[in-house]
């Protein structure tokens, strides 16, 4: 599988406790562009992937549909057969 954009769901108003975020499974898989998740969307895939991985969050609450994202080192990439496992 090759990925050729940028997957963006980092803006889930409330995000539940489990397997929210990208899954991504295939014998293979090329990544081409970074993932935007929110505090607990994570990204999974089946094998090893280089991506970069952003978490997106509001600037304040004074202005909450204005984002900013921030490189992530505990949203993934997650790699982990199926079932996924956090």
């Amino acid at each position: 599988m090759t990925v050729n954009a940028s997957i963006d769901n980092g803006y889930t108003a409330v995000a539940g406790p489990n397997f929210q975020g990208v899954f991504l499974s295939a014998p293979s898989i090329f990544v081409n562009g970074p993932f935007v998740t929110d505090g607990n969307t994570i990204v999974h895939a089946s094998g090893p992937i280089s991506a970069a991985v952003y978490v997106a969050s509001p600037v304040s609450p004074f202005f909450p549909s204005v984002y900013t994202a921030v490189l992530s080192s505990t949203n993934g990439p997650v790699v982990s057969a199926f079932p996924w496992q956090q």
